[in-house]
């Protein structure tokens, strides 16, 4: 998204929410609307990489590190083939623990979870 854009979308959120009849309820509404929007904007980037796994985990992609919601808790690994004779995809902890889809209850894959790196050198 470019700058020009985050920033329109900024001033349309603050005049929305807090205002802006005059010049001291505009500065008002931009700090406001600053701190809310950083808070609002982060949860929805977190909440937008969480998946929940279909039965037979058509969409999953395999061998890529992810970070998932277990009936036991939160673990990191990767989507692999598994089982005793290799037959269906469930996830693998990184300490070689298996896990059947059923126990997943959502996943994210790390790379989505990792802010993107458009730097500009110089």
């Amino acid at each position: 998204m470019e700058k020009e854009k985050i920033e329109r979308a900024a001033k349309e959120y603050a005049k929305d929410k807090y205002g802006g009849g005059n010049a001291k309820q505009w500065a008002i509404a931009q700090i406001h609307a600053g701190r809310d929007g950083f808070i609002d904007g982060a949860r929805w980037r977190i909440d937008s990489a969480w998946h929940k796994p279909s039965a037979y985990g058509e969409e999953l992609t395999r061998d890529v590190e992810v970070i998932a919601k277990t009936k036991r808790g939160y673990r990191f690994g990767k989507f692999d083939v598994v089982g005793y004779s290799n037959e269906y995809i469930g996830f693998v902890s990184t300490s070689s623990l298996e896990y059947a889809l059923s126990d997943v209850l959502e996943y994210a894959y790390l790379d989505e979870l990792l802010p993107e790196r458009k730097e500009v050198a110089r």
